[in-house]
């Protein structure tokens, strides 16, 4: 059993340095000028996108004022109607998206909240305890003496952040090979 502690007290570790350097790398790559160019477009397009979802709001909303004037018939209101409430919601979608993305260049960005307090939390952990197996383990498969199988809580979080730091350093190698 002590064995079985160990094996599962030294992934851990593993895990959380490897969530602890990868968000390291992340936030410095962020912090690159490139970077920070690229977050200013996510903001312009962003600015840019809000604009276009006031715009379809405001249309549609002096969209029944023109239909009770009688300068639209009903037929052209609804069309017209639905059409800019269509743009809205695929602006508001876009919107969210940019967001999404534009976060992820925040200079201090460290993934999923919820996975980054929860490792952060333990990040220093001295010996196992039931609390934080719980909170970063999923399941633990004991196939006897010699092989143990971990599957740890935020696995699809965690390799979604060491994908974009990969990603956002292939994009500042591809950048520096640009230069020269």
């Amino acid at each position: 059993m002590q064995d079985l502690e160990e094996a599962v007290g030294a992934a851990l570790r593993m895990h959380i340095n490897l969530f602890l350097d990868t968000k390291e790398v992340l936030q410095k790559l962020n912090r690159t000028e490139q970077a920070k160019q690229v977050q200013g477009s996510y903001r312009r397009q962003m600015a840019e996108t809000r604009s276009r979802m006031e715009r379809a709001q405001s249309m549609n909303s002096s969209l029944y004022s023109d239909y009770a004037d009688g300068l639209l018939n009903e037929r052209d209101y609804l069309f017209a109607k639905k059409k800019y409430v269509r743009e809205a919601e695929e602006m508001a979608q876009r919107l969210s998206e940019l967001a999404a993305m534009q976060e992820t260049y925040e200079a201090e960005y460290a993934g999923d909240i919820g996975m980054a307090e929860t490792i952060g939390k333990y990040a220093d952990f001295q010996e196992l305890f039931p609390e934080m197996v719980h909170a970063l383990i999923k399941k633990i498969v004991f196939f006897g003496e010699s092989r143990i199988e971990i599957e740890y809580a935020f696995s699809d979080e965690m390799k979604g952040f060491v994908e974009l730091a990969e990603s956002r350093r292939g994009e500042v190698l591809c950048t520096k090979e640009k230069a020269v």
